[in-house]
């Protein structure tokens, strides 16, 4: 039996604490701690001779991870880094083995990225986040769709939907970022669900000074990395 809550203190600095305890007699078995609990506490997922949950790896940042969690022994097997609007929802495991979307093997901790998509081909993550206003223009040879229910960062349905082009590619072009007080610690994002190639990704800052973020499968990368997807 296990159990994952916070331990005191506010919510920079209290832990997540996971706890394995006998079902017969009630006694605890062992103790597992993250450094932080960003959001939640979410209820650990038990995967076969594992135990998952979700934690924040630095209380001095609000990212979060899936920790992998040896449920004999309590010992750390591994952990993968989310950004924290993935971290809202309590890990999911699908008939292959994966976490999420297909990110994360919870046997092995390998990276996969398995989910398919209606038009064929790996379904990838894409989202943009900026602290400032900051125009985009994306283009993808494949299938494009906004993202409207993916987290703290995702996409405004309609506004984001993309168009399609003579050449039988789609382009989704928009703004993001705070217009109120921009250039502090406040991004906000737009996020799409994307098969295929990335042909274009401009990014255009209303100010040189603001921070344009782009994660790829919940990754941080350059506009660069994106565009070497090629499927």
């Amino acid at each position: 039996m296990f159990t994952f809550t916070v331990g005191p203190g506010d919510r920079e600095t209290r832990d997540g604490v996971l706890n394995a305890f006998d079902s017969a007699n009630g006694s605890r078995l062992w103790e597992f701690r993250t450094a932080n609990v960003y959001s939640g506490p979410l209820p650990p997922l038990v995967v076969g001779d594992a135990v998952l949950v979700v934690g924040d790896p630095d209380e001095t940042t609000y990212d979060n991870a899936v920790y992998v969690v040896d449920a004999a022994s309590g010992s750390l097997r591994t952990q993968f880094g989310i950004h924290v609007d993935v971290g809202t929802a309590a890990p999911v495991v699908l008939d292959d083995n994966s976490v999420g979307q297909g990110y994360l093997s919870a046997y092995t901790g390998t990276t996969q990225c398995s989910t398919s998509g209606g038009g064929g081909g790996t379904v990838h993550t894409l989202m943009i986040a900026a602290n400032g206003p900051t125009d985009y223009v994306l283009t993808v040879d494949g299938t494009l769709d906004p993202d409207t229910v993916g987290g703290d960062f995702r996409a405004e349905g309609s506004d984001d939907t993309p168009e399609r082009n003579a050449d039988g590619t789609l382009t989704a072009s928009g703004g993001t970022g705070p217009a109120e007080n921009p250039g502090g610690a406040n991004f906000h994002g737009d996020r799409f669900l994307l098969t295929g190639s990335v042909d274009r990704l401009d990014l255009s800052k209303a100010d040189s000074s603001y921070e344009v973020n782009v994660y790829l499968d919940e990754r941080l990368v350059s506009p660069a990395d994106v565009l070497q997807l090629s499927g």
